[in-house]
């Protein structure tokens, strides 16, 4: 897909039919997932393991089995989703959206744009 809108609507319909053929969901990845998608990406996983009493690595192994994904990679795509929709309306303001989307600096977002996009922000917006 050319447009981040169209890429991000292909990847809602892979975790919403990730969820819809998970025979079981178990409630704890259930909840895992909502903390993620609520929080805006910001829910440390060390944060959703010791709520549910698992060490980070089973999290990591139940949730990528029935999500398709792990925790860590979602929130990553949850914060860069919402970084790219604010760079709408904050044109250039790349430090404030980063405080925004819950990286540690404007650097760290730079960084992730070009992990998950392959372009900085600036190339992106």
């Amino acid at each position: 897909a050319r447009d981040w809108d169209t890429r991000f609507a292909i990847a809602e319909s892979f975790v919403a039919a990730r969820l819809a053929e998970a025979k079981r969901m178990s409630a704890e990845i259930a909840w895992a997932y909502r903390q993620v998608i609520g929080s805006g990406g910001r829910t440390r996983v060390s944060v959703l393991a010791d709520e549910l009493g698992w060490s980070r690595k089973h999290l990591a192994a139940k949730f990528s089995d029935a999500i398709g994904i792990g925790p860590k990679t979602l929130s990553r795509i949850v914060r860069f989703n919402r970084a790219l929709s604010l760079s709408k309306h904050q044109l250039d303001d790349w430090a404030g959206i980063a405080a925004d989307c819950g990286y540690a600096d404007q650097a760290h977002l730079v960084r992730e744009f070009r992990d998950l996009a392959g372009e900085t922000p600036t190339a992106l917006a």
